[in-house]
């Protein structure tokens, strides 16, 4: 029948059709069934009326009426318009979202079995390929969206021919959860979501927004975590930096400082013990070692080593941890030393011949690495000299100051030198990196000092005329502060600091005011006396230390260390004094035999922080006429360079330049190994490089443990579950069915405009006429 339809009404695909299923008869301007009725009882009654006084028989009137009303309802559905209608609808399939941490921390080997673990991006390539299947079941039904996410969420390429997505090796230097499920949310826009999967450590430097969350709770979306790596974050001891002079002399012992990053959570990383060893390059010998305990991974520990042979030598410092490390490619730093083969020259001028100056200058004259000149400076200013090397007359102008790598000034009065030659001292210790060193005593030192040009090396503010500081009314002792271990100083027996052994308590002890210490000083030691070590006081600075310009200064506020000679000898007060002035001596060595020298302050940043670029020229010929300015370039780790214009610092002086400063601020935009080089043509030929490491504070190697429990709070919020590989089986099942049935404009077939209903319609008249006719009306 329908096929008949189908015929007669020239319906044909792709139109509704009476054969469709799908297509159903309905009206343009559909009315009720009621209305209908009513619509065709007034029809009838109105057919009715028109042939009730027609002188016919009654059932002639009756199919008259019949027909009319028959032919008035035709009209009437014509008008309603009849036609086929096929509803159309589609089907938007939801989305099932996986995010899979791209970041460096997934090289991390801490996954699997512990005794041969693999990196975390291992374990996730083998999980995703044991449920292939499983992928493969979720996108059948949906819309499997793959993301890759390290600071932000980015499309993982999915070949044609297979479910599961392309991995490039993971590099992201920082892991931000939070930034990647917004960019998620982000590209699902208003589609209808299923649910996130989410592959990760748990490591991130974010978390999700209150909008990210407030959107997953109200659209009822869960996350579910999949954990890679180890469930215990396992600890990790990293070197942190390795701080060393930049040259030292030949046989001299060279302190190395060693700090370290602890990563894990509370109870492993006190685990993290192990040893510490200096190791040549050349030869694979071992320098130095130390046993780094809990205290050592907090507070860092210096290495002292001592070399044999001079020139450029290249060492390395090795962390060696006694249990599991997370990671071993941070245990490892280099250090470049350059080591010169000369005496260390000494100028030591005193006031008197107190027992001080007497031990001091002999120890001096005998230390073999020493070449030292001793003079006592009479207030006459006539004065008597001892030491290896003996001079005409003290040092006046700067190029004399600068045969001296150290100057030790005793309890000597300032007016017994010339103001241009104290200014001479000045700039030797700020130009060329001179050391000096101040043994206070109770005439002169520091008191006499503090309006003469040297007023600046004093580590102290004594005000308008110099008063003379405090002194201890008891016997007092020298106790270490921390700061002495970091510059391998004062490395002295326990026993030094010990008022009960007697020997060890000095009489005559400065205690210089912590108050008044200039901004930069550090404190080598302090002082206290016996009632007050017993109980634990803090003392007050009695051995201090402070830069200026290129050299460094130390002032010692006593003078009675020979009393150590009673105690064990000859080796307290060696062990006291020789690192002491090596330390100054070191400043110096690192600037001289260079034509100049250039430096970047500090050499580990992070981004956007200052860094101080400086060049000092030293060669005399590059100081007859210093420019105004010269040009650095910095190369970024991708290798494009960066010019940077260094000013002069200072104004000219009167007389010959020791050197010529010139500096300027950079700031490091991104994380890498930055080098630093002098391009001006006025220093062509000469290499002067300087190395910048810039780590971003989000690195993911600095804390490398995985955070399980974050991701399980992600989890338990959004309600989803914590999925291990072996349960992935049950995704499809815990991903509800979010799929959207839309309803589009229905397709229509018009009815109306047919030529069968034009001739039901004419079918209807004429049997209305014929009927008329044989009643005789027509």
């Amino acid at each position: 029948m329908n096929e008949f339809l189908d015929a007669l009404f020239g319906l044909s695909a792709p139109e509704p059709r009476f054969t469709d299923p799908e297509s159903v008869f309905a009206w343009a301007e559909p009315m009720s069934a009621w209305i209908w009725v009513m619509v065709i009882a007034a029809l009838g009654a109105a057919a009715g009326l028109t042939y009730s006084r027609l002188k016919a028989p009654a059932f002639a009137r009756a199919a008259l009426a019949v027909l009319r009303t028959l032919t008035l309802v035709a009209l009437v559905a014509v008008i309603a318009g009849p036609r086929l209608e096929r509803e159309r609808t589609s089907v938007e399939r939801d989305w099932a979202i996986v995010l899979a941490d791209r970041s460096a921390s997934m090289t991390i080997p801490d996954a699997g079995n512990p005794a041969v673990p693999v990196s975390r991006d291992t374990d996730l390539r083998a999980t995703l390929d044991a449920s292939q299947d499983t992928w493969t079941a979720i996108g059948e039904s949906k819309r499997l969206v793959w993301l890759g996410f390290d600071a932000t969420a980015y499309d993982l390429e999915v070949p044609d021919d297979g479910a599961l997505p392309e991995l490039a090796p993971p590099a992201g230097r920082r892991t931000r959860l939070g930034v990647a499920l917004d960019e998620a949310m982000r590209r699902a826009a208003a589609r209808p979501v299923a649910g996130l999967v989410v592959f990760s450590d748990g490591r991130s430097t974010d978390e999700p927004t209150r909008a990210t969350m407030r959107r997953l709770a109200s659209e009822n979306i869960a996350v579910f975590v999949v954990p890679l790596g180890s469930p215990v974050p396992i600890g990790d001891v990293a070197i942190r930096d390795v701080q060393a002079p930049p040259a030292a002399f030949k046989d001299d012992v060279v302190p190395i400082r060693v700090r370290f990053d602890a990563a894990g959570d509370a109870e492993a990383t006190p685990r993290l013990t192990g040893t510490v060893r200096l190791i040549d390059n050349a030869n694979d010998e071992e320098l130095a070692s130390a046993v780094v305990g809990a205290d050592q991974i907090e507070q860092g520990v210096t290495l002292e080593a001592t070399a044999d042979a001079d020139g450029p030598r290249s060492w390395r410092v090795v962390f060696e941890p006694d249990g599991r490390d997370l990671l071993d490619q941070n245990n490892t730093a280099d250090l470049r030393i350059q080591l010169v083969d000369r005496p260390l020259r000494v100028l030591y001028i005193d006031g008197y011949p107190r027992w001080e100056h007497r031990y001091l200058k002999t120890l001096l004259l005998r230390e073999t690495s020493i070449e030292s000149s001793s003079l006592l400076l009479a207030p006459d200013r006539r004065y008597q000299q001892e030491g290896d090397i003996e001079i005409e007359r003290l040092p006046r102008a700067p190029e004399e100051w600068r045969d001296y790598d150290v100057v030790i000034i005793g309890d000597v009065r300032a007016d017994l030198f010339g103001r241009e030659q104290l200014e001479a001292l000045l700039r030797h210790v700020a130009e060329t990196g001179g050391g000096v060193m101040w043994i206070a005593g109770p005439n002169a030192t520091p008191r006499s000092w503090a309006e003469s040009p040297l007023d600046a090396l004093l580590p102290v503010n004594l005000g308008s005329g110099g008063a003379q500081p405090e002194t201890w009314t008891e016997a007092a002792t020298i106790i270490p502060a921390p700061a002495a271990e970091r510059l391998g100083v004062l490395a002295l027996p326990p026993s030094v600091s010990d008022p009960d052994s007697g020997w060890s308590r000095l009489r005559y002890v400065q205690r210089l005011d912590a108050n008044q210490l200039k901004p930069g000083v550090e404190v080598l030691a302090t002082s206290n006396d016996p009632a007050g070590f017993d109980a634990g006081l803090a003392g007050t600075p009695s051995i201090v230390t402070s830069r200026y310009g290129a050299g460094r200064v130390i002032y010692v506020a006593t003078d009675e260390t020979w009393r150590y000679r009673f105690g064990t000898g000859e080796a307290i007060f060696e062990r006291f004094w020789l690192p002491l002035v090596r330390l100054l001596a070191r400043e110096r060595l690192a600037l001289a035999d260079r034509p100049a020298v250039l430096t970047a302050t500090p050499d580990r940043a992070v981004p956007q922080q200052p860094v101080v670029l400086e060049l000092t020229l030293l060669d005399p010929a590059l100081l007859q006429a210093p420019p105004a300015s010269l040009v650095v370039e910095v190369r970024s780790p991708d290798g494009s360079p960066t010019e940077i214009t260094l000013s002069a610092e200072g104004t000219e002086q009167d007389g010959p330049r020791l050197a010529a400063r010139y500096a300027s601020a950079w700031v490091p935009s991104a994380p890498g190994e930055y080098l630093v080089r002098a391009s001006d043509p006025l220093l062509a030929g000469i290499d002067l490089t300087a190395e910048v490491r810039v780590t971003s504070p989000e690195d993911e190697l600095r804390t490398p443990a995985t955070d399980f429990a974050a991701l399980e709070r992600l989890a338990e919020t959004t309600g989803g579950e914590v999925l291990t590989a072996d349960r992935l089986s049950e995704l499809p099942d815990l991903l509800p069915n979010r799929r959207l049935i839309l309803a589009g404009t229905p397709e229509t077939t018009t009815l109306w405009d047919r030529w069968p209903i034009l001739a039901i319609i004419l079918v209807f008249l004429t049997l209305e006429w014929v009927g008329r006719r044989l009643v005789r009306l027509a």
